[in-house]
């Protein structure tokens, strides 16, 4: 009998972002970001180690592979790479098979002129998940969370993305979750952040990216956003601390949007950034702690608390309720801590 795991099927649809600008701001900028796009694809697609079909088109491409893990590892690489080099996109993934049938045809017998013709057909499930692309606001992926087995969804993490220019409704989303060696490892002190330095330039690319966005439509650098949530909800935060007035053992997310000044101020000109803010500081606080209970339950683990929400309060991050909050990415008990420490913390002149 044969493993069912041998039979599964995903399919990708990418779809390469900014094209239409590279055309016009240049002639070579164009053709060179295609064929950067294609390379890395292809590149990346010959480690996968499971039944691949690729098929190209122009700035866009399907992909379908045998395999859910390798398929993980293939994207959180192509994200990585592309985004590294200033290339964005966005991507949904599904259950399913391309189900491409070829279209070909080459006539010159009777004819004056040659007739060639070439494509494909594709089944529903590609046409499926080039709609779920075409609906998902943000940059990366998007993954059919109904399709994941158990043993799939710690591959994965949830995100959101804004749908209005106000960035006041949010969408849930799984995303693909970036692995530790990408998002980079709990940095012990500041003075230890070059360690981490690979890391922080992806960040600093994302967050280019947004304001060079922010400064042509302020709607646009929401698309952004996602991708912040993204990297928040794959970091640890199982260590962080606050000692002697420092802050240890902390993610690089933590560090770039909360402790890096330029950077908060880049960030803090995003509108709908304020949700990064809040999440960095539900994940401290509903990280368990020592005793292996929630840090906003335990006594014990107040100072980090209140130190994480003293700095939405100096920020003046807290003045505004926040009420449209995806209960996937903060727990209704964990924004009601939050508001409760916020508000005694400005009643104590904090």
């Amino acid at each position: 009998m044969t493993n069912q795991r041998e039979k599964e099927s995903w399919i990708v649809f990418l779809d390469l972002l900014g094209t239409k600008d590279s055309a016009k701001i240049s002639s070579s900028q164009y053709p060179l970001k295609i064929e950067t796009f294609s390379h890395t694809l292809l590149e990346h697609a010959q480690n996968i180690q499971a039944d691949v079909k690729v098929r190209f088109f122009a700035d866009s491409v399907y992909l379908q592979c045998g395999s859910f893990s390798e398929l993980v590892d293939f994207v959180a690489a192509v994200r990585w790479t592309l985004f590294s080099e200033q290339i964005f996109f966005k991507a949904a993934i599904a259950r399913g098979e391309l189900e491409d049938r070829p279209i070909v045809q080459h006539v010159t017998e009777g004819r004056l002129h040659p007739f060639d013709v070439s494509g494909s057909f594709f089944g529903p499930a590609a046409v499926g998940v080039y709609y779920a692309q075409e609906s998902f606001k943000g940059i990366g992926f998007t993954i059919e969370k109904n399709a994941l087995k158990a043993d799939q969804v710690d591959r994965t993490c949830h995100s959101a993305f804004p749908v209005d220019d106000e960035a006041s409704n949010w969408v849930a989303f799984r995303d693909i979750r970036h692995g530790g060696g990408e998002i980079g490892g709990p940095i012990p002190s500041v003075e230890e952040i070059e360690e981490q330095e690979n890391t922080i330039a992806f960040l600093d690319t994302i967050l280019e990216a947004a304001l060079r966005a922010n400064t042509k439509r302020k709607n646009l650098a929401r698309y952004y956003l996602s991708q912040f949530i993204s990297c928040i909800q794959s970091s640890n935060f199982e260590n962080i601390d606050f000692h002697d007035r420092q802050w240890r053992n902390f993610p690089p997310i933590f560090y770039h949007v909360f402790m890096n000044q330029s950077t908060r101020k880049g960030y803090q000109a995003i509108r709908g950034s304020r949700l990064l803010f809040f999440l960095i500081a539900a994940k401290v606080l509903e990280t368990n702690g020592e005793r292996s209970v929630p840090r906003y339950k335990d006594t014990a683990c107040n100072a980090v608390c209140n130190e994480v929400v003293r700095a939405l309060v100096s920020q003046k991050l807290t003045t505004e309720p926040f009420s449209k909050i995806p209960g996937d990415l903060i727990a209704s008990d964990v924004l009601e801590d939050l508001g409760r420490r916020s508000v005694s913390l400005r009643m104590r002149g904090h």
